[in-house]
């Protein structure tokens, strides 16, 4: 039966998207169509009726219903968390399965609970809310998301945090602690590592093969090192920059010193209110209103002549620059394959001889210079750092250069739900829109090779970065052991003698805690700073709390090749004692935050699910030629 669910997915989705057309418009008693059993839940028969309806619902709820987020706008559908989200589009039953549970387990949402809900709430411009029937399917969506919610954050509010539990987050997070700490590098244990073996490459590369590397902060537990040699979408750029500096420097040259003084004195003269200063004399009881000296805001009243036309020249070169590439581009597009389009600069479209020719074309019509860059092979989002200011544009509409540049029609019809404004994906050689930096340089950027995501072929196509990775693993081994034999015999001779014996400097952090978030005299990355505070705070308050006076315990910190020995010397508390049933309440309210995130992972698993509600998928076959159900001509729903 779950095999016939997979197969006509395609279908219930297509008649979902059909309602979403005509569910507003006619009216029906009920799911056309002919219905039928695919299954059990609860030991009852479960219709697939039931995954239709909430199949439109779920649509309506990811594709017409929006909330406001951080991010911009968001389907409500998010509310339940991503993993969720990810989970009913693979599974269609999967929404139809939790709305049935919280049913049975007495969810409700009453009128008013409905009314709030609105109050958050931007429904699509193209539902009508004024048409009963339309305002009943969304009402109808609605309610069945809340009850799903409400389940959800019943179970997660079972979860009770312990007194001692709280107490030891408030210690590890309020506390201000100072430490002497002693550094161990895998780098230092490098020589001492023999050449990996054909058998430890080959685990290395296949563990990891499949697994993007994992950026700054992003490390997990499973993959402490951030490992990985899958490729991410990766793209080949060549570039243009309209730099502001060099316009502004070209319209201040268009015309002698002096005149623009005149122009800023003719400025000056006309909007006197922009230079007006309030004063009140003595033995006055009403405030004066007098205008500054000229000399005394020129450079203002300069800046304000000169700006606006530096925004128009820019505009214009902009302007200018477009018309060229949309017509070389359009002659390039309907070259016959083989043949070489002639281009208005007389050079080939997709070379990077246009781009000078078109920076020859624009410094001597418009006396400005710009600039020219590309990557010379394939980067990945997270290395476009090395092209310069580009990799911190954005287009209009907040798209980051990063983004845009790499990327897809898939991952461009995912993020299409929270970032309506993203560009169409650009074709090879095919200019962009138009970016800009925070300093409004302006970019225009194609991409001349596009490599999607994919794993390497082979261990040779990368051998050279997983004979490096497991060289660092075993260096960093053996810094962990080293660092371990210093533990022991700190804790049996001291830390100084230890260190005095090791050759090891020991530095003093001073006080130190996870509010501040730095660690002083270590030079830890920030990734790592988070680690260590952790780790750190964590591990000596434990070790305190059981009666260690000046406890010692060694803290790896994989991504940055370290293994810190950390001796606690002092605690502070950093509240007050009339402080503590908020800060209670805060760190409650955290480690439950901190919690969500796997409960939603276990809560909304399509297994956990299936197993919960008792669902036994019928092992039915499809009808040959199912009935395809009638559009809804009464409101969807109970």
């Amino acid at each position: 039966m779950y095999n016939l669910l997979k197969q006509y997915r395609r279908q219930l989705l297509a008649v979902a998207a059909a309602f979403l057309m005509v569910a507003f418009l006619l009216p029906m008693q009920n799911l056309g169509g002919r219905d039928y059993r695919i299954g059990k839940i609860y030991g009852k028969a479960f219709y697939a009726s039931e995954v239709q309806r909430a199949t439109f619902h779920w649509n309506l709820l990811i594709q017409k219903i929006f909330t406001q987020s951080q991010f911009g706008l968001m389907p409500v559908s998010y509310e339940l968390g991503q993993f969720a989200v990810d989970e009913m589009e693979q599974h269609s039953e999967l929404f139809a399965l939790l709305v049935a549970e919280a049913r049975r387990h007495g969810a409700y949402v009453s009128d008013e609970m409905l009314r709030d809900k609105h109050q958050s709430l931007i429904i699509a411009p193209d539902i009508d809310m004024a048409d009963p029937v339309a305002a009943t399917n969304v009402n109808n969506a609605l309610r069945d998301l809340m009850m799903v919610q409400q389940i959800f954050d019943r179970a997660l509010s079972a979860i009770r945090i312990s007194k001692p539990m709280l107490d030891f987050e408030i210690a590890t997070r309020m506390q201000q602690v100072k430490m002497a700490a002693v550094d161990f590098r895998s780098a230092d244990f490098l020589s001492q590592v023999p050449q990996p073996t054909a058998q430890q490459l080959e685990e290395q590369f296949n563990k990891y093969k499949d697994v993007l590397p994992a950026t700054a902060g992003t490390a997990t537990e499973d993959n402490p090192f951030g490992f990985g040699y899958r490729y991410p979408d990766r793209a080949q750029i060549q570039y243009v920059a309209v730099p502001l500096e060099e316009v502004r420097r070209a319209v201040e040259a268009s015309k002698p010193a002096d005149r623009w003084r005149v122009d800023a004195r003719r400025h000056y003269i006309r909007n006197p209110h922009l230079y007006s200063t309030t004063t009140q004399s003595e033995g006055t009881t009403q405030p004066t209103s007098t205008t500054r000296p000229f000399e005394e805001v020129a450079q203002d009243a300069l800046e304000a002549v000169i700006a606006p036309e530096v925004e128009r020249q820019q505009a214009a070169i902009i302007s200018r620059i477009n018309q060229i590439l949309t017509v070389d581009w359009n002659t390039f597009r309907a070259a016959k394959q083989g043949e070489v389009a002639q281009t208005s600069l007389g050079v080939p479209f997709d070379s990077y001889e246009y781009l000078q020719k078109l920076s020859e074309r624009i410094e001597e019509q418009f006396k400005v210079k710009i600039t020219l860059g590309a990557s010379g092979t394939l980067l990945g989002a997270n290395e476009f750092g090395q092209l310069g200011r580009i990799a911190e544009a954005s287009t209009g509409a907040g798209v980051p250069f990063s983004m845009y540049a790499t990327l897809t029609e898939q991952r461009r019809k995912d993020a299409l739900r929270f970032m309506p404004g993203l560009p169409q994906v650009p074709e090879l050689w095919q200019f962009s829109q138009t970016l800009r930096d925070e300093d409004s340089n302006i970019y225009i950027f194609r991409r001349t090779a596009f490599e999607p995501e994919h794993s390497p072929a082979s261990l040779d196509e990368v051998r050279a970065k997983v004979e490096s990775d497991v060289k660092t693993k075993l260096a960093f081994e053996l810094a962990r052991q080293a660092a371990e034999q210093f533990v022991s015999a700190a804790r049996e001779r001291g830390l100084m003698t230890a260190a005095e014996e090791a050759k090891k400097q020991v530095i003093d952090t001073g006080l130190i805690s996870r509010q501040l978030g730095i660690v002083f005299g270590l030079h830890l990355s920030d990734a790592a700073t988070d680690v260590f505070l952790g780790r750190a705070m964590e591990q000596l308050l434990s070790l305190r709390a059981q009666g260690q006076e000046q406890p010692i315990a060694a803290i790896p910190l994989e991504q940055d090749g370290r293994v810190i020995v950390a001796r606690l010397d002092d605690v502070k508390a950093d509240w007050t004692s009339n402080q503590t049933a908020m800060l209670s309440s805060l760190v409650d309210m955290s480690v439950m935050q901190r919690m969500n995130m796997p409960m939603q992972q276990q809560w909304f698993s399509f297994a956990n699910v299936k197993e919960r509600v008792r669902y036994e998928p019928d092992e039915i076959q499809a009808p040959e030629e199912p009935t395809q159900p009638q559009p809804p001509r009464t409101p969807l729903g109970i």
